[in-house]
């Protein structure tokens, strides 16, 4: 895992805005949350909240390797 410019105020605002908590598992254990990008991070310019999901470590990896996915209409 890269570790990516920014990632730790990136977490920080979706952990503020999301409350504290997975997307997917509602885990609100902040040591093991992480801050996933929806579209693939290409620089600091993608570390907006609307482009992030806070995700459990573990789903964080699926997610990652596509194999978890959210539809954003439920």
């Amino acid at each position: 895992v890269a570790r990516r410019q920014g990632q730790r105020a990136f977490r920080n605002k979706l952990i503020e805005a999301y409350g504290a908590a997975c997307a997917v598992s509602g885990c609100d254990v902040l040591a093991v949350l992480q801050a996933a990008h929806i579209l693939p991070y290409t620089g600091p310019h993608r570390n907006v909240v609307t482009n992030g999901l806070l995700l459990r470590a573990d789903l964080h990896t699926l997610f990652d390797l596509r194999l978890l996915a959210v539809n954003p209409e439920t």
